[in-house]
């Protein structure tokens, strides 16, 4: 039985109405320790040399030339647009205000996912807790994305990905069709997020399927258009198989180049395991889908890949989860990141990579989910009255009868 907040003690509430405050400190902490300890510019400079490019800092490449030229940027150009401010300064100073700011965007993504869970109902103790729990859980190993590999593209989809949900919530087909193009704008393999626009009523649903991808395509059109030979470049550059990537396990020779097919079986398996959450009514898993899938054909392994999946776990259990404890989160935190330590083989670390997919499917079909394939945008409060909802599930709204409000009323302070 749920928890009643009279039953709850005065400083749980007090510790929950900063909840967002307190996920904020718990992901600052390490990621200044990284700065501050090992001020390493790692991946920044490639965000940096994009986007100097871009701006025509740089006179040996032609700002449209920046994809055919340099194939292995491998950044998309919104992303690079984001990071224009901050590519002059030293790239250990660059990399490490970055950082500060990739790390205040998951509490950002903890806000938006309450929002998605209550709309404009008051936040219930479960849901609060939930979050609070698991941000800090998530924030523990933010650092791996916003400090170790500094990585605004990464941490761009998970907020839009974030933000497309809420917007899937609350029916707004255009705007979620235009995060959805952001995200793929920040970074090609956020593609596989399109089939969540198929959770969109009916009205909207399809304008917003013919409108995301024509808006995903607009910042890539004039680097394709004014350079023939963009698209070329862009296929041909291949990265090679790590020992420690799934791939391996499959057969593939590591140290060698992938095949060409590869990227869009990855893709084209993302996308297949969005429309299956779709399909389920689950389509608050969209995330977990889309990072799973990548993670399972990854010719790589790196541990910030795992920071953007906890918080695709941390979506779940906050819009579907039951009670204060976000098993999920708590279970791939565990996983991926403190029991990877006890393993010692590179094929130990492939078979890591696959966690994520596993957990996916464990969420995808557990017996006790709530279908949330539709939902309307909300127009009040009294309109949030489900008891989905009071449990923080997402699900269809019905119309409230007055002996459901007297019999699921409980106290709640208001959010901060």
């Amino acid at each position: 039985m749920e928890t009643t907040a009279n039953a709850v003690p005065s400083w749980v509430h007090k510790l929950l109405r900063h909840r967002l405050v307190i996920v904020a400190l718990v992901a600052l902490v390490p990621t200044l320790w990284r700065v501050v300890g090992a001020p390493d510019p790692s991946d920044w400079r490639y965000f940096a040399f994009g986007a100097q490019v871009l701006s025509g800092g740089v006179s040996e490449v032609a700002p449209l030339s920046l994809y055919r030229d340099h194939p292995e940027v491998q950044i998309g150009p919104l992303a690079l647009l984001v990071s224009l401010p901050f590519s002059g300064l030293p790239l250990s100073w660059g990399a490490g205000v970055v950082a500060v700011l990739l790390t205040l965007v998951l509490p950002t993504c903890c806000w938006l996912l309450e929002r998605t869970a209550c709309g404009t109902a008051d936040v219930s103790l479960a849901v609060q807790a939930r979050t609070a729990i698991g941000g800090c859980l998530a924030g523990v190993y933010w650092w791996a994305v916003a400090a170790d590999y500094p990585h605004p593209d990464d941490v761009l989809v998970v907020l839009a990905a974030c933000g497309a949900l809420w917007a899937v919530r609350t029916d707004r087909a255009s705007l979620a069709a235009c995060l959805v193009a952001a995200a793929v704008a920040c970074k090609p393999w956020a593609v596989a997020l399109a089939p969540l626009l198929l959770a969109l009523p009916a009205p909207g649903r399809w304008k917003a399927v013919v409108t995301a991808p024509v808006l995903a395509a607009l910042p890539w059109l004039p680097f394709v258009l004014a350079v023939p030979g963009t698209l070329d470049s862009l296929s041909h550059f291949r990265l090679d198989v790590w020992e420690a990537s799934p791939l391996a396990l499959l057969g593939l020779e590591h140290s060698q180049p992938i095949p060409g097919w590869l990227r869009t079986a990855q893709l084209a398996f993302a996308a297949a395991l969005t429309c299956g959450a779709v399909a389920r009514g689950r389509w608050p898993l969209a995330l977990m889908a889309v990072i799973a899938g990548r993670l399972a054909l990854d010719p790589q392994g790196l541990d910030y890949y795992f920071a953007s999946f906890v918080v695709a776990a941390l979506a779940a259990d906050v819009l579907c989860g039951r009670g204060p404890v976000p098993w999920l989160t708590a279970a791939t935190a565990l996983i991926t990141f403190d029991a990877r330590w006890a393993i010692t083989s590179p094929t130990g670390d492939a078979a890591l990579q696959l966690v994520p997919l596993v957990l996916f499917l464990i969420a995808l079909w557990r017996p006790d989910h709530v279908p949330a394939s539709r939902v309307p945008r909300p127009r009040s409060g009294a309109d949030l009255g489900v008891r989905g909802l009071q449990h923080g599930g997402v699900g269809p709204l019905q119309p409230r009868r007055a002996a459901d409000a007297v019999q699921d009323h409980e106290p709640q302070e208001r959010p901060a």
